[in-house]
């Protein structure tokens, strides 16, 4: 006799009796599996097919979110919390996977996004950064608890490391600037390295009341360095597809470009002043930066973009700034900079003013060449629009945008650059007039279906 369980519930669906060895086959194509077996009712052979049915939706008490592939089904698992345990779950059918015996911080667990360079301990399994408790001892009967990070095996759930050196800040916050907004604490993957792996990277409220960016080297849970950094100075929202990451130095690790706080007289702060931090140890690579502003404000997308943008395989940092508002002109003049990756000097500036410092932040597109183009959308007297220029600051194109409200919030979520797997050509995804566009950097012809704007 034969029973069929739900995979999902265990609930008995079927009970096939006097079926011994039924086998298993996708009879209708469904991509389900169906049951089928013979039986011979007077010694005539027949064969009869149970159809499969997908997995129940199964439900469990509790917060969990979306983390892994942990048992290699090709369904993606969750982590979630059961009392003070934290648990993975089969995102197929919900059967445990594994507990951790860690105790948990009052804080939910830091799921870092899933990535292909989380696999910490080299089993072939992604792995899960959490935060925890840890305890100190402070004497022979005494002991203080404290919240840092923990890693624990995808494959089992077993502690790999525990950040003992290391502590969160006790501040979070959020924020927002012209067009783009940010939420601390955050918690990313960042550039491997070949001693340390994948790195964590965490920004978290510093003693000071700022913003700290730290690296956690990722197979040893051991703090590499931490750097005070602008707010939403790191992985700002709406996210661009573009990146701070580059290699200054020619050691080939990923080293970062960022706003960082200068000090002031009197213990203050003296502005802020664009620096490249070199991504093993957090050393400034740059020996004399030239880029410093004396606000905040002044820096319209806060986060720096990297791009080789005249393929001599030396990256370029480019940002976009503004002067404040000028009476005399009715408006703020802004201008869009890049520096060179290797020495922070200015190469090139590009200027425009605008009744308000909005902008569709800048992004480095490719067409699968050594060169590169700077593209961003911007807003002057007359034109709200896109403007593409080359590696030397020289406009190549300037194309209008048909916008809601003449508002680049329009289309704000859409704008992003998109990178063509194995040709090295990156373009852009835009909104105009009401249609989702998809343009290369050279011809600028929309890739989508249909009549769009950007074909005409």
């Amino acid at each position: 006799m034969t029973y069929v369980l739900s995979s999902g519930t265990g609930r008995l669906e079927h009970v096939l009796p006097d079926v011994r060895e039924p086998q298993v086959a996708d009879f209708n194509g469904d991509g389900i599996p169906d049951l089928y077996y013979t039986v011979s009712p007077q010694g005539a052979p027949r064969r009869l097919v149970v159809k499969g049915a997908p997995p129940e939706p199964w439900r469990r008490p509790g917060k969990w979110e979306l983390a892994q592939d942990f048992d290699g089904d090709g369904h993606m698992d969750l982590v979630g919390t059961e009392g003070r345990q934290i648990s993975a779950r089969s995102g197929r059918d919900g059967r445990l996977l594994w507990r951790a015996a860690l105790d948990l911080s009052e804080d939910e667990p830091a799921l870092l996004p899933r990535s292909p360079g989380d696999d910490l301990d080299g089993d072939g399994v992604p792995d899960v950064i959490l935060q925890v408790r840890g305890w100190r001892t402070l004497g022979p009967s005494a002991r203080e608890s404290y919240r840092t990070l923990a890693a624990c095996s995808g494959k089992d759930g077993r502690r790999l490391w525990l950040a003992e050196d290391w502590e969160p800040g006790n501040s979070s916050g959020s924020g927002s600037g012209i067009g783009w907004s940010y939420e601390y604490p955050l918690f990313a993957w960042g550039a491997p390295d070949d001693a340390d792996g994948p790195a964590v990277l965490v920004v978290d409220g510093g003693r000071d009341g700022g913003w700290r960016l730290s690296r956690i080297a990722g197979r040893s849970g051991r703090p590499a360095w931490s750097a005070p950094i602008l707010r939403g100075g790191f992985a700002p929202s709406p996210a661009t597809g573009s990146s701070p990451w580059g290699d200054f130095n020619g050691d080939g690790i990923a080293d970062l470009a960022l706003w960082s706080p200068e000090p002031g007289e009197g213990g203050g702060r003296g502005g802020y002043r664009l620096k490249a931090l070199e991504g093993r140890t957090g050393q400034t690579l740059w020996a004399s930066p030239s880029l410093v502003v004396a606000d905040e404000t002044q820096v319209i997308w806060p986060e720096a973009v990297v791009g080789d943008l005249d393929g001599d395989g030396e990256p370029e940092v480019v940002v976009a700034l503004h002067q404040g508002y000028h009476r005399e002109q009715r408006g703020y003049p802004c201008e869009l900079v890049v520096a060179d990756g290797r020495t922070g000097q200015v190469r090139w500036t590009w200027a425009w003013r605008s009744g308000f410092p909005d902008i569709w932040p800048p992004v480095v597109l490719r067409d699968g060449e050594a060169k590169a183009w700077v593209c961003l959308a911007v807003r002057e007297e007359g034109f709200d629009g896109l403007v593409m220029l080359d590696a030397s600051g020289r406009v190549r194109l300037r194309r209008p945008l048909q916008l809601e409200r003449h508002s680049l919030d329009v289309g704000r979520q859409v704008w992003r650059a998109l990178a063509e797997k194995g040709t090295g050509a990156v373009a852009v995804a835009y909104y105009d007039a009401g249609h989702v566009c998809l343009a290369g950097a050279r011809d600028w012809r929309c890739a989508g279906a249909g009549p769009c704007p950007a074909n005409r």
